[in-house]
């Protein structure tokens, strides 16, 4: 297992390389458009679960979507005041593509959010692969 935690914008995997996961951190959003998350896969699918969160407690609208190659495939408002709201995303997230998650404050000011994702790897059936 891996003996670290990486945040930033890039997939990480455990030694296995059956899980992986993404951590931002905790990162500024603004009334501009940021951009939090954003890997590319390997010849890979992701089977993901991708979290928002705020930091702090807010008064402020975020709206935060989920693109595959430069294309929203999942989009929400997270409402003012919902610390962790447990809304996720279930997305399968194909192989080699680009994976990015953005965040953007719909009221004046900035606040400090994050996302988190997991997923489990698994890898398309080809000639020679065991079925289990």
């Amino acid at each position: 297992m891996s003996g670290q935690t990486v945040t930033g914008e890039a997939l990480q995997f455990t030694d296995d390389n059956l899980q992986c996961y993404a951590y931002s951190g905790s990162v500024t959003i603004a009334a501009a458009e940021s951009t939090i998350i954003d890997f590319e896969t390997n010849s890979s699918y992701i089977n993901a679960i991708v979290t928002p969160f705020y930091v702090d407690n807010s008064s402020n609208d975020l709206i935060w979507q989920a693109k595959i190659n430069g294309l929203t495939i999942a989009a929400f408002i997270l409402p003012a005041g919902n610390a962790y709201p447990g809304d996720f995303m279930n997305i399968i997230i194909p192989p080699n593509s680009r994976f990015t998650v953005h965040a953007q404050n719909l009221s004046a000011g900035s606040i400090q959010g994050g996302v988190a994702i997991v997923g489990k790897v698994g890898m398309p059936q080809r000639v020679g692969n065991l079925v289990e």
